[in-house]
């Protein structure tokens, strides 16, 4: 009976095991931090790649703009550089000649030529007249007109060529000394043509210049008395004053009753010789403060001689 009363060991459930403390206390921290384990096996996330591939091609381009921008400036400063060393040219307008269109007188007998402006009037009748000298002059038209008028008046606005025969060939310094008209200026050395020139220059109310030149047989004593224009003029017709080469013309003798007072109805022609050069009075030679003066013959003197006299600055002829 006492084993009736008894339960069963074997059908009575045995008490659950109670978990350790250590898993206990495991198992509350697993609660309150609970840890977050990645699946090995699940993709990538494609939102934060296409943001760093965003963000990679933003700074790509950066660096590629950059790149171009320092390139181009550099070729820039080379081309810049490149530009300075190379030398300017400038290109200039032709200067124009300021003796195009003037005249051009020539001399065979003295072996010279130059040009003039027409606004002046060239006075060659006393080139011929004598043997050994020759007188060439360049007036105003007002200045023209005066002389023609009144042959003695001193026309201080001329251009003057005076040419003597130096059979002694005198240097241009050696005739200026031998000359008294000439040989109290004080003169500098030029090249006047090729040629060693002497110049002298004065200052009053006008401008006097003198110049010298010994060539061959002949002294040519240019000298020119006018204002600041026609200094201009002067120097400008000094630039074209050029000496010529002789020569040999073959020429028909000229008949002596085409020189003869009244002349013969012979006519003439271009193969004749020149009129023979009438001997006329030598110059008379002027004082220191006095200037030479020449004037027109005039239409009724026989031998068509050039009147010189000596004058004072002041117009005054000395007898």
């Amino acid at each position: 009976m006492n084993n009736q009363n008894k339960p069963d060991q074997e059908s009575i459930p045995a008490p659950e095991s109670q978990p350790k403390p250590e898993a206990q206390t495991s198992a509350s921290a697993t609660s309150s931090n609970p840890t977050v384990t990645l699946d090995q096996t699940k993709k990538p996330n494609g939102r934060k790649w296409k943001k760093w591939i965003l963000i990679g091609g933003v700074i790509l381009i950066i660096l590629l703009t950059g790149t171009a921008y320092a390139l181009s400036q550099q070729k820039s400063q080379k081309q810049e550089t490149k530009t300075v060393t190379q030398p300017t040219v400038t290109k200039t307008s032709p200067i124009a000649n300021p003796t195009a269109g003037w005249k051009k007188y020539e001399s065979k007998r003295f072996r010279i030529e130059f040009r003039y402006p027409s606004k002046y009037v060239l006075v060659n009748e006393y080139e011929n007249t004598e043997p050994d000298k020759g007188f060439i002059s360049l007036f105003t038209q007002k200045g023209y007109e005066s002389i023609k008028t009144k042959p003695d008046v001193v026309v201080p606005d001329s251009i003057q060529l005076f040419i003597t025969r130096n059979p002694k060939k005198l240097s241009a310094f050696e005739w200026t000394k031998s000359d008294s008209t000439n040989s109290n200026f004080t003169y500098s050395q030029e090249i006047i043509a090729g040629e060693n020139a002497l110049t002298h220059t004065a200052q009053d109310q006008n401008t006097f210049i003198t110049k010298v030149i010994a060539k061959d047989e002949y002294i040519y004593n240019i000298y020119v008395n006018g204002n600041s224009d026609m200094i201009d003029d002067f120097n400008q017709i000094l630039s074209t004053f050029k000496f010529t080469e002789p020569t040999s013309l073959s020429c028909t003798p000229r008949p002596a009753c085409l020189d003869a007072d009244p002349p013969c109805l012979m006519p003439e022609n271009a193969n004749m010789c020149p009129k023979t050069p009438i001997a006329c009075p030598a110059m008379p030679v002027c004082k220191e403060g006095e200037q030479l003066m020449h004037g027109d013959p005039g239409p009724d003197s026989p031998n068509k001689c050039p009147i010189y006299k000596c004058v004072n600055t002041n117009g005054t002829t000395i007898d």
